[in-house]
């Protein structure tokens, strides 16, 4: 598995395995997040609500093949 760090980009392009968006507690998004969330068409903000994801310390959430981005998964972290 290769993992890279890159900067923020387009939601559009060349396939990815994943996207990384940080949320903080009480499942607080940040602006990168926000923006994902709605080029997902809320699909964030509907994970949260229906899953037991608070944001705290080693919790992960992960959406599979979220429509509108060319990632094949986004993991919240």
């Amino acid at each position: 598995m290769e993992i890279e760090f890159v900067a923020a980009g387009p939601l559009e392009g060349e396939p990815l395995s994943a996207i990384a968006v940080p949320a903080f507690d009480d499942q607080a998004l940040t602006s990168a997040a926000e923006a994902l969330d709605g080029a997902t068409g809320g699909a964030i903000s509907r994970a949260l609500a229906s899953s037991r994801f608070t944001g705290a310390k080693d919790q992960v959430l992960d959406l599979l093949a979220p429509a509108g981005i060319h990632a094949s998964r986004v993991l919240v972290v």
